[in-house]
């Protein structure tokens, strides 16, 4: 399977639901029947192990997610079920991702205009959409290397800031209430498709990285993170990538960062 691909983890049982929810960064004992909710698993420190999308469908919730992650979220996920009723199974399904941005969007509604559609086969068509939406779903190369607000997570939707404990809260809420993120996810546009990976720099300051891809597709669009204090220079329209400094341009994103 390619392991970009969008793939599935299955959970039913009559605690998963109150199990989920105390396990992601968003709410996930109620949620909606129409659209599906961005939600994130992390370590203690607040260090993000893998996000994924949430379809509440009937009796089950499913988790789409890259396919490098789904067996390393089911294992630590069994490690914290002890006695809850809780089943956690793979799914041989598909999906990919389409943005239907209406005019004018902005903060609230990201998710209500990102379609998740059931596909045949696995592919990593979905990147283009995320990169597009800001929905930085990462692959497991960057496996606990940022927390939420680094991947702009509390600004599509992925952090229910009220809804109780889960692993690295405390930490979570700390940065949202008291501090402020050292890094932001940001869209870029490159002439071809960016490595996964690939160090990101100012074009004023090729010397220092402030960041890296994080998610590419192949069209060119990709999310990068980048230092905070870089998004304070108004004027900044372009990035470098790599130690030959190729030029990548901003894009917008449907959530402002500033």
């Amino acid at each position: 399977m390619n392991p970009t691909a969008l793939t599935t983890l299955v959970f039913d049982g009559k605690d998963h639901r109150a199990f989920l929810n105390r396990m992601f960064t968003h709410e996930l004992l109620n949620p909606p029947e129409d659209c599906f909710r961005f939600a994130a698993l992390c370590t203690p420190k607040g260090r993000v192990i893998a996000n994924g999308l949430f379809l509440n469908n009937g009796e089950k919730t499913r988790m789409v997610l890259p396919a490098c992650q789904r067996d390393m979220v089911r294992e630590t996920l069994l490690k914290f079920r002890l006695r809850d009723q809780v089943n956690i199974t793979d799914e041989a399904q598909h999906w990919t991702l389409a943005w239907n941005t209406p005019a004018g969007l902005a903060g609230e509604g990201v998710l209500e205009a990102l379609k998740l559609q059931a596909i045949n086969e696995g592919s990593d068509d979905w990147m283009e959409a995320a990169c597009q939406a800001g929905l930085a779903m990462i692959t497991a190369e960057d496996r606990e290397k940022h927390v939420p607000q680094t991947l702009n997570m509390d600004l599509a939707e992925g952090i229910h800031f009220s809804k109780g404990c889960y692993p690295g809260q405390e930490v979570v809420a700390r940065l949202h209430y008291l501090g402020k993120p050292k890094n932001r996810t940001v869209h870029a546009i490159h002439a071809t498709q960016l490595p996964v990976g690939t160090e990101i720099f100012h074009p004023d300051k090729p010397t220092k990285s402030g960041g890296t891809c994080i998610l590419a597709a192949e069209s060119g669009h990709l999310l990068c993170t980048i230092k905070t204090e870089w998004l304070q220079d108004t004027t900044l329209k372009t990035l470098a990538a790599g130690p030959d400094q190729q030029p990548l341009s901003l894009a917008e994103l449907p959530y402002s960062i500033q």
